[in-house]
């Protein structure tokens, strides 16, 4: 566990590729985001229910994805902040990955499966916040 210059811990952390941010999960259901060069606190992203136990940035540095105790793991679009919930595993959600080429997401639950998550998933910024607006509304209990 690492911890910040203000005495905070943290679980994870990734760089976001050719640029001065980065991403770390809080020890809550909170990812934390900050701008090294200026060292501002970004706006935090906190969708899921449950502690966020990985982390994943894409190669291109625009999305993230998260998997938490939950059981969800969630697609973010960094620059909107809003995210895509994909469900299936049956208990905690404990890695999540990037596949090199960013068209695909992994996932190891707790519940024994890999999941990969369907190559359609958009890659442009414009594409993916387009996707997500389609999506149905959020179910209850998705907070």
């Amino acid at each position: 566990m690492g911890q910040w210059p203000t005495g905070e811990s943290f679980y994870s952390m990734r760089l976001v590729p050719g640029r001065s941010l980065h991403d770390a999960i809080a020890e809550a259901k909170t990812l934390e985001r900050w701008d090294l060069a200026t060292d501002q606190e970004l706006a935090a992203l906190n969708e899921h229910s449950g502690d966020v136990r990985s982390l994943d940035i894409s190669a291109d540095g625009k999305r993230l994805v998260s998997a938490s105790d939950d059981q969800t793991v969630r697609l973010w679009d960094l620059e909107s902040g809003q995210s895509r919930v994909l469900r299936g595993h049956q208990g905690p959600v404990e890695a999540v990955r990037f596949s090199p080429d960013g068209r695909q997401v992994l996932s190891l639950g707790a519940d024994g499966t890999i999941r990969i998550w369907p190559d359609d998933l958009p890659s442009s910024p414009e594409a993916l916040r387009a996707w997500l607006q389609t999506v149905d509304a959020p179910s209850p209990g998705d907070d």
